[in-house]
């Protein structure tokens, strides 16, 4: 189990095009759920057992659960990324590229369309997530690389 959890915010090495899918899209889903079920929860559990005593205990138990919640949300994916990047020998520091170019993109449509235009903005929406395609469907470098092994080859 904790190499499990290792797993999930480990910066080095490599991570192969299924597995950076799934990291990406179910972590994050799952940590969510685990937020939404635990607050829903411990709101049943308020309004059945209404005591100051009690609340603020939840309360102190709640925030712990909560910020290592929203690490594992942050984090994760991230990590995923980066290691995403160096299956394709390219540096985790590329990452910064992608947000400029995402966010030049972004910034650039604000600029340039208004809410009238929205058929327009789809294709510069669409120039944003290339570089998400590109690490979703590009192989990765075939064999061992300067980051390690070939993730096809474990």
């Amino acid at each position: 189990m904790k190499a499990f959890f290792e797993s999930l915010i480990t910066f080095s090495g490599r991570v192969g095009r299924l597995r950076y899918f799934l990291g990406t899209l179910l972590v994050p889903l799952a940590t969510v759920i685990i937020f939404l079920l635990m607050c829903g929860g411990v709101n049943v559990f308020i309004e059945h057992f209404s005591s100051k005593t009690l609340t603020a205990a939840i309360g102190l138990l709640i925030i712990p659960i909560t910020l290592a919640l929203l690490f594992l949300y942050v984090v994760s994916p991230l990590s995923f990324v980066v290691r995403r990047f160096h299956d394709l020998n390219f540096s985790g520091w590329w990452l910064l590229a992608v947000w400029a170019w995402m966010g030049a993109i972004i910034v650039t449509v604000g600029v340039l369309f208004d809410d009238n235009h929205t058929a327009w903005v789809l294709p510069f929406y669409f120039l944003a997530m290339v570089p998400g395609l590109i690490l979703l469907f590009k192989r990765g470098t075939k064999g061992d690389n300067k980051y390690g092994q070939d993730p096809l080859s474990e």
